[in-house]
């Protein structure tokens, strides 16, 4: 139980994505700011307090359910996604507020089937800030490096959020 208990009045809806809601998360860098991720392929950036409407959305490729979202614990304007065909799209607002500036696609050699490719979760190491895991539908856990440009902070991160 919610203590106090929440009203109707407390609780804010926010522009809804077309398909259902997979994950959320909240900028570490700005508590007014989090961002979520859909079934229908897009990225929402909202502000809380704004008037429930997206700040910035963004749709990195066409026919691809998002799994799972998370920002940066280093970068505030760093944060990356999962698809459910294995792909991870990483964005930094700095460089670009429209695409992904690092897309690392699934093993396109594998011989496994589409439902295994699956990407489920992506964290990022919060002590090992070049590496960044995902957890496959397939049971892999696949650990990737990311670059010292993703990883360490710029002084324009505040300033693109």
């Amino acid at each position: 139980m919610i203590y106090p208990p929440f009203t109707s009045r407390d609780i804010k809806k926010y522009e809804p994505h077309f398909g259902p809601v997979n994950s959320v998360s909240a900028s570490p860098f700005n508590r007014r700011i989090f961002i979520s991720c859909s079934s229908d392929g897009a990225i929402r950036i909202h502000d809380l307090q704004g008037e429930g409407g997206t700040l910035i959305s963004f749709e990195p490729s066409q026919g691809e359910y998002l799994n799972c979202i998370q920002w940066s614990p280093f970068r505030a304007a760093v944060f990356a996604c999962v698809s459910n065909v294995g792909n991870i799209y990483i964005y930094d607002l700095v460089q670009s507020k429209q695409r992904p500036i690092e897309v690392i696609k699934h093993d396109e050699d594998s011989n496994t089937p589409l439902r295994l490719r699956q990407a489920q979760q992506i964290c990022f190491n919060p002590r090992q800030r070049h590496l960044l895991a995902v957890g496959y539908h397939d049971g892999y856990a696949r650990v990737y490096r990311i670059s010292w440009a993703l990883s360490n902070k710029n002084q324009n991160d505040e300033r693109a959020l």
